[in-house]
């Protein structure tokens, strides 16, 4: 995997400060003439291969935005005689890692969309996930993510927030945005709109203690997984790997236990809403 840190990072962090730290081109505003079509500047799409194949696109821009001339528009494409292109973006430039430079915990993804599922499409994310590269391991490690789906039509603009699920107390040097238009089955026309993505402010030292992870067991748990919150807990959820609200659970904070008996076997997030507002989350297995 190519790294672009740290000189890449040493020239972002003196071009201004910290706060200036955002989504490049969140507001999808700049797109660049490719000859036959147009990507959104600072983002990697597919266009490349689906407009080679089969002269059709799978990013596009549309007008009027929320808030500015465009939007972003990803769809999933049936490509004749190539099969089903599964349309999504990804902030990057191609030839170096995706993503960019980022050393903020922010608290949450922003943005609006809509969505138009079509011919079996569905599931439709925007996710943004927080990383550091371990020069120990060599490796790359998720710090936080933030995915947030679209199960259903969307048919107007509308804003959402997506709180970030922090899985360590580093701090991360780059970010990754991505949209897809379907994360499960795909069809053919299914698209997700998007506009004037940003994230949340950056979470406080409070906020960060607060988001120390749970102490859980057993692990893997089969029936019931036990926890101690670090303060009185208001609401619980279970989530899969990718962020989804598992159904089924039974969840019981006043006696610090869920009831896993129906979860497959696999990987989760125990997510806890403290009384005063704060989230903290811990990782556990299913067996």
């Amino acid at each position: 995997m190519r790294e672009y840190l740290p000189c890449c990072l040493a020239a972002f962090l003196l071009a201004g400060p910290l706060c200036a730290q955002d989504i490049p081109n969140g507001s999808f505003e700049n797109w660049s003439n490719q000859g036959s079509y147009s990507d959104p500047n600072g983002w990697l799409t597919s266009n490349m291969v689906s407009w080679s194949v089969s002269q059709l696109l799978t990013c596009e821009a549309g007008s009027p935005g929320v808030d500015g001339t465009y939007f972003v528009k990803v769809t999933d494409r049936m490509l004749p005689g190539s099969g089903m292109q599964q349309a999504s973006i990804t902030v990057g430039t191609w030839g170096s890692f995706p993503g960019f430079p980022f050393t903020l915990r922010p608290a949450t993804l922003n943005g609006f969309w809509q969505y138009h599922p079509a011919n079996g499409g569905h599931d439709g994310v925007v996710n943004a996930a927080l990383t550091r590269w371990n020069p120990v391991s060599g490796q790359r490690e998720v710090i936080a993510n933030s995915p947030i789906h679209a199960a259903l039509a969307i048919n107007d603009w509308q804003a959402f927030s997506s709180p970030f699920i922090y899985l360590s107390g580093e701090t991360p040097d780059s970010a990754i945005v991505t949209i897809q238009a379907t994360s499960a089955a795909a069809g053919d026309g299914t698209s997700i709109w998007v506009d004037q993505l940003s994230f949340g402010a950056p979470l406080g030292v409070g906020d960060v203690q607060a988001l120390q992870p749970p102490a859980t067991w057993p692990s893997p748990a089969a029936d019931r997984l036990y926890f101690q919150p670090p303060a009185p807990v208001a609401a619980m959820q279970v989530l899969d790997a990718t962020g989804r609200a598992m159904p089924g659970v039974s969840l019981m904070a006043s006696s610090g236990s869920v009831d896993v008996s129906a979860l497959p076997p696999g990987i989760y997030l125990l997510r806890l809403r403290l009384t005063d507002g704060r989230w903290c989350t811990s990782r556990f297995s299913k067996a």
